[in-house]
């Protein structure tokens, strides 16, 4: 499996553990965000792929193509998904909460 190496911002930690967030149709599935930069989520068969943090963002790379951004701001946390093929420069294909349970 394809790990990322962690660089030295402390935002990392706050990503590592499992979160419940939504897909395109509001139905909600969990990712788990591992230390060494492995990433599983339980979205239909089972996805598995990589994470890391750029600048205040942690980046989640899915083996489907699709990403998944989860970003913080004043009212808490949300997740925003990108269709294979689309820059994270572009419009997010889904927008949805995002809650950290451990």
């Amino acid at each position: 499996m394809i790990t990322y190496a962690q660089s030295p911002n402390p935002a990392w930690e706050e990503y590592i553990g499992v979160w419940e967030v939504a897909d395109s149709q509001g139905k909600t599935f969990r990712i788990t965000l591992m230390a060494g930069g492995n990433a599983v989520s339980d979205w239909g068969t089972r996805e598995i792929g990589t994470w890391k943090v750029e600048g205040m963002k942690c980046i989640c790379r899915w083996k489907d193509g699709w990403v998944d951004v989860l970003v913080k701001d004043e009212l808490g946390y949300y997740k925003l998904g990108y269709e294979p093929g689309k820059s994270l420069s572009e419009k997010p294909s889904n927008r949805t909460f995002a809650r950290k349970l451990l």
